[in-house]
């Protein structure tokens, strides 16, 4: 935790960081916790998130762009319950990146580049800048951003009043710690698009220099021609990162040859290389003082040039002085070295305004749904309602919002967390319970908890204590009374077993299950609430406050060395004790049981993540691989599914990181040994349970290479026919859909879909295979969309109305068709065109399925009224 003092801090890297911060005081003096941001991954919330804010004492309100708060109810199944989420309408894009926690007495303020998503959080590299008020101080910028937290609601930038209400008690919060501690922090600045322009918020110049970095630019270079002819700089230059930057390569050219400045160089081998650069930075130097401008702006005339209310995006940043320059490292190169960087057609940023109705909101009222919309609609607006307990597929009808009305209420009420959308459009938004949101944790203040999973590595002798007990286990005959592994030792162990009592905390923790998950015999307490008359729901349905996760503790900070170590060798004393508990593990047993192995894995994992062998000791390598191989003595059949789905998840994230370190011959011996010993256990792999094994420490240690899609993409690859998995996952006669099997690279699914496109990704990231893979979806009315993948190119066709198009992606490291599955609205085409024209990657990656065209084969559907694809042609 750092000391209480209230001057910015730009050395985070993750906003997650804050909010163990502020949970790890354990006073629950936090009231709420804010989230503003462009894109927003909800799953990524609710399962880091959530659980700590509330734990702190939090509500939880987040705030996203309308196109880019996408509700996927697989994914999250909370908002509107538990917390408050929506969308914001502007003119051009929402687009800030605020955190606030706040309380009467501390408040954290963090302004920055990442989007509230894994990227933005764990894998990009991304500008944050952190501001604390403490009993010692208050930053001045604090007034300004509650004033700007107050005005925002009254913007065009339109919202729900629920989140307006939730602005202002923040707003009021943070007015309180400027009312209560010395006001200090003069010089940090807020700045924002709100009523004026950003670049007319800067100093005019002349200055000593002047540095930018962004990952977008405009095309023409319009926005850092003005700020050039703003600030007057006697030197220029201007930071981009290979295969990463996108910019107008002429325009940017040009500008330098014209001001004799200089471009530096983030040099990558390719979009896979390394982390990709997403912080925004305006730097400059005056009088011998460095001054930056961090935050959300692009180097966009969205971005900089225009505000608000003239259509320019809604952005914030903060002007601070910097001691050191933020700028990123690079290498000089001629500014001819861009030349060949073709203009982005757009910023990436530069949104057009967002078609309409935009639906902002619904609130149950009074035995009601209360529904807004972002403006008068011209016609009456259709509504549906997805109720929470029933499959996201599966709609009725709510109503109509009558013309020229921002605002209706219907007489049917709902469950909170059931969806309402506009028919015909993939806009939706949660149902929410105002009274139930708004409810605090408990706010008594707590003793320190005794050790759970996730904070027992920093008790060190405890850690010590528990490693021995694991290891000293003897193994018992097994009497039936669990599932036996093939060396007959039980796998559940009960009393009289050699397994020891680890407790339903860490036996869940290895099982990479939340806590919320309940035992794994499920019996109901006696004092449990009836089930649903209704039957169970399309998911396995738990009490609110469980799934926010409060029991659990997966992410803590560092654990505390041994009080003999001096403070000064403390961090590299402690990466030596874990070296050499590590090589203890090795000499586990091969037969132990099925808990205690799949905990001692998690351990080496949470070691790896925290670094404890430096860059030149690879030891880690074959420990990790020998302490992971007796699972290739598990019989997946003999296994409850709870442990055969656990086991297999962990393989498969152990095999995800030992591809992606392997290095030299060795090593990749190593790793194809494992992986070719595992591969039958690996078919009870699934994505939901990688994701409980992923730490946020681990995916910010690997990146991409252990997001649950990637994870589970390598497993069906080590499979002999993931196609066929896909096929018998997606395949249920509840909903009706039907899936087929065409060839070991094509599949189909056929259904009444509200988006057949989604349907098609949905299964292709099922498959979790790399390419080249196809997948159509078919709907009963007679279109049908097909999607091609072969990393990095997606091709998307769709038939809708005699009409065929067709859009081709080249999609980044961190996205993937099950990504896109869960939120289609973030991609943006590298190509597109209407059938029978098709570009040449679009070409090949059909002859590489050996298809002439991609309209849906024979017997892949048939629709009543015609035969397959006789209206669209063949076509080569």
């Amino acid at each position: 935790m750092p000391d209480d003092t209230s001057t910015a801090d730009t050395s985070i890297a993750s906003p997650l960081e804050l909010i163990h911060e502020e949970e790890d005081h354990r006073d629950c003096q936090a009231s709420e916790l804010l989230l503003l941001s462009y894109t927003v991954d909800l799953q990524l919330l609710e399962k880091f998130a959530l659980g700590p804010a509330r734990a702190a004492g939090a509500r939880v309100t987040v705030l996203g762009d309308a196109d880019h708060l996408v509700l996927d109810p697989r994914w999250a199944r909370l908002p509107g319950r538990d917390y408050l989420a929506g969308p914001a309408a502007a003119p051009a894009a929402f687009h800030p990146k605020l955190f606030v926690v706040a309380g009467p007495e501390r408040a954290t303020v963090a302004i920055g580049s990442g989007n509230t998503t894994v990227a933005g959080w764990c894998t990009n590299h991304e500008l944050w800048t952190v501001l604390r008020s403490t009993a010692q101080g208050t930053p001045a910028l604090f007034s300004d951003l509650a004033a700007w937290l107050r005005e925002l609601p009254c913007s065009p930038v339109a919202m729900m009043p629920p989140l307006a209400t939730a602005l202002n008690r923040t707003a009021d919060l943070l007015d309180q710690r400027v009312a209560a501690a010395p006001v200090v922090e003069q010089e940090a600045r807020f700045v924002s698009s709100l009523h004026r322009p950003i670049i007319e918020q800067l100093p005019e110049g002349p200055v000593a220099e002047l540095t930018v970095s962004a990952p977008f630019h405009d095309p023409g270079a319009t926005a850092l021609a003005r700020l050039v002819a703003h600030l007057k700089p006697r030197r220029l230059t201007v930071c981009y990162q290979e295969h990463g930057t996108e910019l107008d390569g002429p325009a940017v050219s040009a500008l330098l040859r014209q001001h004799g400045g200089e471009l530096r160089r983030e040099a990558r081998r390719s979009p896979f290389d390394g982390r990709y650069r997403h912080g925004k930075l305006i730097e400059w130097a005056v009088d011998g003082q460095r001054w930056a401008l961090t935050g959300s702006p692009n180097l966009s005339a969205a971005a900089l040039l225009r505000a608000v209310p003239d259509g320019g995006n809604c952005e914030i940043g903060v002007i601070a002085p910097a001691d050191r320059s933020l700028a990123p490292p690079g290498e000089p190169v001629a500014p001819e070295a861009v030349v060949h960087l073709a203009p982005p057609r757009r910023a990436a940023d530069d949104a057009p305004p967002a078609r309409l109705p935009r639906l902002l909101g619904a609130v149950r009222d009074q035995g009601g749904l209360r529904v807004w919309l972002a403006r008068p609609a011209e016609r009456g607006v259709e509504l549906r309602l997805s109720h929470y307990s029933r499959p996201p597929e599966e709609w009725t009808a709510l109503g109509t919002v009558p013309a020229g009305a921002t605002e209706h209420r219907f007489p049917v009420d709902a469950e909170p967390g059931s969806r309402v959308g506009i028919l015909g459009s993939p806009d939706r938004v949660p149902v929410t319970d105002v009274a139930q949101t708004v409810q605090r944790p408990a706010a008594e203040k707590r003793e320190p908890a005794p050790p759970q999973p996730g904070n027992l590595f920093r008790h060190h002798a405890l850690l010590e204590e528990l490693l021995d007990s694991l290891l000293d286990v003897q193994p018992e005959p097994s009497t039936g009374g669990g599932s036996p592994t093939r060396s007959g030792a039980p796998v559940s162990a009960g009393p009289g077993s050699g397994e020891p009592e680890l407790g339903l905390p860490l036996t869940l923790f290895a099982l990479g299950r939340q806590a919320a998950d309940g035992p794994l015999d499920a019996s109901p307490e006696p004092d449990a609430p009836e089930a649903d008359p209704g039957g169970r729901s399309w998911f396995e349905v738990f009490t609110p406050e469980e799934e926010a996760g409060l029991e659990s503790d997966d992410v803590e900070t560092e654990e505390q060395p041994p009080a003999d170590e001096s403070t000064e060798n403390a961090e590299e004393a402690l990466r030596a004790s874990r070296r050499k508990m590590a090589a203890r593990l090795r000499r586990a047993r091969a037969d132990l049981p099925l808990v205690p192995r799949l905990l001692l894995v998690r351990v080496l994992l949470d070691f790896l993540a925290k670094d404890a062998w430096p860059a030149n000791d690879r030891s880690w390598y074959s420990t990790l691989a020998d302490v992971t191989t007796p699972l290739d003595r598990l019989d997946p059949y003999q296994l409850l599914p709870e442990e055969a789905e656990s086991a297999a998840s962990l393989a498969a994230l152990v095999l995800a990181v030992l591809e992606y370190q392997a290095v030299g011959e060795a090593e990749t011996g190593q790793y194809k040994r494992l992986a070719s010993a595992l591969a039958e256990l690996l078919l009870a792999a699934t994505e939901e349970r990688i994701a409980g094994y992923v730490t946020p420490e681990l995916a910010g240690r690997f990146g991409v290479m252990v997001e649950p899609d990637h994870v589970l993409e390598l497993a069906n690859q080590l499979l002999q026919d993931p196609v066929a998995k896909a096929v018998r996952e997606l395949s249920d006669d509840r909903t009706g859909v039907v899936a087929q099997q065409h060839a070991t690279n094509l599949l189909s699914v056929r259904g009444n879909w509200s988006s057949p496109t989604r349907a098609a990704l949905d299964a292709l990231g099922r498959t979790g295979l790399a390419g080249p893979v196809g997948a159509w979806a078919c709907h009963d009315d007679g279109h049908w969309s097909f999607v091609a993948w072969h990393k990095p190119d997606l091709l998307e066709v769709t038939y809708r109305g005699q009409l065929v198009r067709w859009r081709h992606y080249r999609l980044s490291p961190a996205t993937s068709p099950a990504a896109l599955a869960r939120n289609p609205a973030d991609r943006r085409p590298f190509d597109r065109g209407n059938l029978p024209q098709l570009n040449e990657t679009g070409k090949s990656l059909l002859h590489s399925l050996d298809l002439l065209d991609p309209s849906p084969l024979p017997n892949a559907w048939a629709p009543k009224a015609r035969s397959s694809g006789s209206e669209v042609g063949r076509w080569s």
